[in-house]
């Protein structure tokens, strides 16, 4: 197909990609004003040369009807009206009876094209729903499964559609009180990548899950082990075979409070100091995820005991992240699950650095404990601290 303009030169043929074998529509050929590329939003270069692609022939000779409609807008009305009747375009020209304008009669093509469009792609939102998750990865896997779970709930919910009401409709679904806001978030997540996917598709012509904020994860409360589960987790860990990386890891993060994958994967024997004062002696932390901040986290003689004794044993500090993907990260975490499964502990990411803060308060002040933790004041008093009993603590820095 060739139409000529004098601003608009432009063609249309299939096109293969060589290296992937993707099938379009090219047009190619050269648009000769600024203003017609602005309102196509195209960017062109200085020889005016164009080349786009499109994924049928129908949407590539509605690009090049629109091109040629802004090239005869500042034209006479006669020759509009020429031109109409040669491409014998019916509802071009009962427009530009009934417009009698031509800058009108562009819009009204556009419209036309618009409502044409979405006509022809009516889809029951149901058959969209089954079309977007068969371009998963795993379609019948469980984490689809619970995508589709979702996204029907709510369209049967709302009683969704195409319609204008559909961001109306996602607004209350997704905003609702009855449920958890970990639930709410999913529920965010399944129907922000759906609309994503439609509008993509041109199903719809924007995202209207972008205008609902995210909902936060609901998350659950923090909590610290007990003297007596810290003490079996140590016990159980000095009896596996790899108790050399796990004695000293559960051990410096209980009674130091080391972050367990920003900071103890970074830490070796280099960075503690036991030659000195008792009161100087130290481990030298360096955050990596921020600014490579640093501090010195002070050593108790309860630790200083088993560092001692590590000396001489000849065991690693540091060197690896429990949820890591080499071969032995792989054979600690399972090894760590195996001893949580023994000990009964139902662990939580921080939970070492916790029972650190809920101890040390018998040692330290908030501020003090603030600079050994390396955080801020308020997160110390609404995340870490919850004090035990006197007693209680000064047993776990004593046994």
């Amino acid at each position: 197909m060739l139409n000529t303009v004098k601003d608009v030169e432009l063609s249309t043929l299939p096109w293969t990609h060589p290296k992937t074998g993707t099938k379009a529509f090219r047009v190619s050929g050269y648009i000769r004003s600024q203003r017609i590329a602005e309102k196509l939003k195209l960017r062109l270069p200085e020889s005016g040369r164009v080349r786009k692609n499109f994924k049928t022939e129908e949407v590539a000779i509605a690009f090049i009807q629109e091109a040629e409609l802004l090239a005869r807008a500042t034209k006479p009305k006669r020759s509009i009206r020429t031109w109409i009747k040669q491409k014998d375009i019916e509802w071009l020209e009962e427009a530009m009876n009934e417009l009698g304008d031509a800058q009108q009669v562009y819009y009204a093509a556009k419209k036309y094209r618009k409502d044409r469009d979405s006509s022809n792609k009516a889809l029951p939102l149901e058959k969209a729903i089954e079309g977007y998750l068969a371009t998963k990865r795993d379609a019948d896997g469980p984490h689809v499964t619970r995508t589709r779970n979702r996204l029907k709930q709510g369209m049967r919910a709302n009683k969704l559609n195409y319609s204008s009401d559909l961001a109306e409709g996602l607004g209350k679904w997704l905003t609702r009180t009855d449920v958890s806001g970990t639930s709410l978030h999913n529920d965010w997540i399944a129907w922000h990548g759906f609309c994503e996917w439609l509008t993509t598709n041109e199903y719809l012509d924007r995202n209207p899950v972008k205008q609902i904020a995210k909902p936060r994860k609901d998350t659950p409360p923090p909590r610290s082990l007990s003297n007596d589960e810290f003490f079996k987790l140590i016990e159980l860990a000095e009896k596996s075979e790899l108790a050399k990386f796990l004695v000293p890891y559960y051990a410096i993060g209980g009674w130091a409070g080391l972050r367990p994958q920003s900071e103890w994967p970074h830490i070796s024997w280099d960075s503690i100091s036991l030659d000195t004062e008792p009161e100087f002696r130290c481990i030298k932390v360096i955050r990596q995820k921020v600014n490579r901040t640093e501090r010195y986290v002070r050593i108790f003689p309860i630790l200083e005991q088993k560092l001692r004794q590590w000396i001489e044993d000849d065991w690693p500090i540091g060197g690896f992240n429990l949820w890591g993907d080499t071969s032995l990260e792989r054979s600690l975490r399972r090894e760590h699950t195996a001893i949580l499964r023994s000990a009964g502990i139902k662990w939580q990411a921080d939970i070492l650095r916790h029972t650190y803060a809920s101890n040390a308060v018998f040692n330290f002040s908030k501020t003090q404990l603030k600079d050994q933790m390396g955080t801020q004041e308020s997160t110390i008093a609404r995340y870490y601290i919850h004090p035990k009993p006197p007693a209680e603590q000064s047993a776990f820095w004593s046994s």
